[in-house]
């Protein structure tokens, strides 16, 4: 995963941008839940990934330098070309994974490249999201698969307190995601306040409230967690799916109720939700 968990930043909430921003939400969850169940048909790719050893202590020292770093490349990096070349990376690198396990090698590298290359040259608001679910799917399917779903309920509880920190208090989530935007790196997937507007270019879109951004993490999380609940049945990372919805769309709904168009920690309710789902389908496990 990437380590910028990008918020939601003011909108105009319609029924159209609500359909829109959930379609493409649920098409992350499950393109990244069939290749996490691919990936588990592979006897091979199962036994590496029991092998693997990575603690919750670990990936969340990871996450904290990842996200120093980032923090330093923006304050010392005067080059827009690096932040570039940094979400192309990314989106290549998540769309390899994603087809690793349908292609072959040769043409796996070339569809990741397409899309890399897709992203770069038609940079329009369809094919940037595109390009970012595609890479989520990959990125997030093999991560959780390295995890128990309890580590990443920690994991999630965990960073939706520093998302409310870092978004709320110190504010510096919101400075990373405008300065990585305005250098032409969004590392979000960018929900039009009109539906026509998913085929405008990149470079006019603005932080006016005429488009929300969620982030990356704010969907890679939910997924990882539903990949990792996917060990234990599809009946749990449905559920963790749907909570996770349920939480995107009371965020929404209270932010429209509030008045409130600043930016937001969308971790805290999707994470939450998503949470919930997972303790909801565990305890009827139980029970019935």
């Amino acid at each position: 995963m990437t380590t910028e968990d990008n918020k939601s930043a003011g909108h105009k909430i319609s029924p159209a941008f609500l359909v829109l921003e959930s379609i493409i939400f649920l098409l992350a969850q499950f393109l990244g839940l069939l290749l996490a169940w691919r990936l588990l048909q592979i006897e091979e790719i199962r036994a590496a990934i029991e092998a693997q050893s990575i603690s919750v202590v670990q990936f969340l020292i990871s996450f904290a330098i990842g996200t120093i770093v980032i923090l330093l490349l923006i304050k010392f990096v005067k080059r827009d070309t690096v932040f570039r070349l940094a979400l192309q990376a990314s989106i290549f690198l998540g769309a390899l994974l994603f087809f690793d396990v349908w292609l072959p090698t040769l043409a796996t590298v070339l569809v990741a490249l397409a899309i890399a290359l897709l992203r770069q040259y038609l940079p329009i608001v369809l094919v940037h999201n595109i390009a970012i679910v595609l890479a989520l799917a990959g990125i997030g399917a093999y991560i959780g698969t390295g995890f128990s779903a309890w580590q990443i309920l920690i994991i999630i509880a965990i960073l939706s307190v520093y998302d409310i920190i870092a978004v709320f208090r110190t504010k510096h989530m919101v400075k990373m995601f405008t300065k990585l935007t305005n250098k032409g790196a969004t590392f979000s997937i960018i929900v039009p306040s009109r539906l026509k507007n998913i085929l405008s270019r990149l470079s006019k879109v603005k932080l006016d409230g005429s488009y929300s951004f969620l982030g990356t993490g704010d969907i890679a999380l939910p997924l990882m967690l539903a990949v990792a609940a996917l060990k234990m049945g599809w009946q749990y990372s449905l559920a963790v799916v749907i909570g996770a919805l349920v939480g995107l769309i009371v965020m929404h709904w209270l932010q429209l109720k509030l008045k409130y168009n600043k930016p937001v920690a969308a971790l805290p309710p999707i994470g939450g939700g998503a949470m919930l789902g997972f303790l909801v389908a565990h305890l009827t496990n139980m029970f019935l």
